[in-house]
């Protein structure tokens, strides 16, 4: 990965909060962030096409 393909603003800080071995739902990391839900939905959205993150049915989300 290149360094202008890391990811930045409310991506990076999603990122940031998510620990390398767990799963967690959108509100753990809006509350973790400090961000709003849609900019946590954003985020999580442009990281998983990004292929930094995977989403886990019925849980929540994780690293790729």
């Amino acid at each position: 990965m290149c360094i202008r393909d890391s990811p930045s603003g409310p991506p990076l800080a999603v990122w940031t909060v998510l620990e390398e071995a767990e799963t967690v739902d959108l509100e753990t990391l809006a509350r973790r962030s400090g961000l709003g839900p849609s900019e946590v939905a954003m985020a999580v959205t442009t990281l998983e096409l990004g292929g930094y993150i995977a989403r886990v049915p019925g849980v929540g989300v994780r690293r790729a």
